[in-house]
């Protein structure tokens, strides 16, 4: 004859039962998802069980273990169902935490590229103003003469293109640090920030620079007449 176990027993041997099938199941699932969602639903049936073996040992009466037994597969059910949508909450959270960390991760490798491509654009237009300076000084000590004339105004067309695409360049750069502010924003809790931030005040230091150089350059074309 089987004799019935006391409650605290069942509810221990279901705890370890729910024990081993969480840790046989998860070992098998390679996608975090999945292996969170179902770490959640396994714990919530333990602890399900658990709380229903207790209440049908309370409310069983004479047919106490099969009332255990009952409320066991019940409060599993429940449990499981509500630990498997808190799984899926915290699933989903993750996945949001990794999804910011990739997007800033991208954010700063972009961030560096346009300093060092700003950099370099910056230092090519920083020798284009000497070549200008010295035609503008080779000019003004050539004689007078119309040839001179069409050389200066050629200078100043030249130069005039030149500002209006510098002009359009800010512009771009410009819209390029907002975005980042706007990123930097949503990620002020990171410990990367930081390295944004610092980004960012380097962009807005090469934008500055292109619009020195950039008066500059209308400075020349104001000379050359």
């Amino acid at each position: 004859m089987i004799l019935p176990l006391p409650p605290h027993r069942v509810g221990r041997r279901l705890l370890s039962l729910s024990l081993v099938l969480a840790l046989g199941a998860c070992t098998n699932l390679h996608n975090d998802r999945t292996r969170t969602k179902t770490e959640g639903a396994l714990a919530g049936a333990g602890a399900g069980a658990l709380l229903g073996t207790a209440a049908g040992a309370a409310v069983g009466g004479k047919n106490k273990q099969k009332a255990m037994l009952a409320g066991a597969a019940a409060g599993a059910v429940v449990g499981g169902l509500a630990g498997a949508a808190h799984g899926e909450a915290v699933a989903r959270k993750k996945e949001g935490y990794t999804q910011t960390e990739d997007a800033l991760g991208a954010r700063l490798s972009a961030a560096q590229r346009q300093l060092s491509d700003r950099r370099t654009y910056n230092l090519g237009l920083k020798y284009e103003i000497a070549r200008h300076e010295q035609r503008l000084a080779s000019l003004r000590t050539a004689n007078h003469s119309a040839g001179r004339a069409v050389e200066q105004f050629e200078l100043r067309s030249t130069l005039g293109n030149r500002i209006g695409e510098l002009d359009r360049q800010a512009r771009d750069w410009q819209e390029t640090i907002d975005a980042h502010k706007a990123a930097l924003k949503a990620v002020s809790g990171d410990p990367r920030a930081a390295a944004l931030r610092t980004g960012i005040n380097d962009l807005v230091a090469e934008k500055s620079a292109l619009l020195r150089q950039k008066g500059e350059l209308v400075s020349i074309s104001k000379r050359a007449r």
